[in-house]
């Protein structure tokens, strides 16, 4: 069996695991709130990140489940992601929501992107940066990415749920608030691109 699949069956069921407690402390409302924007940001994050920086790519033979050349399992990847770092800082770090737990949240997470998923990836050809850079083949733009990437993603997360009470209406304007949110981020990322990016 591939390493991929076992990859891939880690990320589905994590997600799902990572569900049903965020279902268990508030309610299955609040974790499709969270859950389904989550998976979507994840995605497009991946997807458009392959098409503008051209700086990687996913040896999709090797996986089982793929859409338009990124494979579904890194969708659940960063959901699951999402919810590890939001879960460690507002319950045992405590925070409340607001810029700096969107900060913490993206640095936990981004910890572990940089501790355990580029070495695993780099050894076992998850995906393939297209030049050995930073940190196991991955360039700075990657962590940059993941920071902004989280940040934003945890700051909308914030304002909606803080701004409207109905979760039908939270989920709708959280997928609204991060179409231009996906903007910003590939500004900031394009802007690093063009003039810092052989780091």
């Amino acid at each position: 069996m591939q390493v991929t699949y076992l990859f891939e069956v880690f990320w589905f069921i994590t997600l799902i695991l990572s569900f049903i407690h965020f279902s268990k402390q508030t309610s299955w409302k609040d974790a499709c709130v969270f859950f389904i924007p989550a998976l979507i940001w994840g995605y497009s994050l991946e997807f458009f990140g392959i098409i503008i920086y051209k700086m990687y790519f996913y040896p999709t033979q090797n996986y089982i489940l793929v859409l338009f050349n990124v494979p579904l399992t890194i969708a659940a990847g960063w959901a699951t992601m999402l919810y590890l770092g939001y879960y460690l800082t507002t319950k045992l770090l405590h925070a409340k929501k607001n810029i700096k737990m969107d900060i913490e949240t993206a640095l936990i997470s981004t910890s572990f992107d940089i501790i355990l998923l580029e070495p695993l990836a780099f050894i076992y050809k998850l995906w393939i940066w297209t030049q050995n850079n930073l940190w196991f083949g991955a360039p700075l733009l990657n962590f940059i990415g993941w920071f902004f990437g989280i940040s934003i993603f945890m700051a909308t997360y914030g304002f909606t749920t803080n701004k409207v009470k109905d979760k039908n209406k939270q989920l709708t304007l959280m997928l609204i608030l991060l179409i231009p949110a996906k903007i910003f981020l590939h500004l900031i990322g394009i802007t690093y691109f063009l003039f810092f990016s052989t780091f």
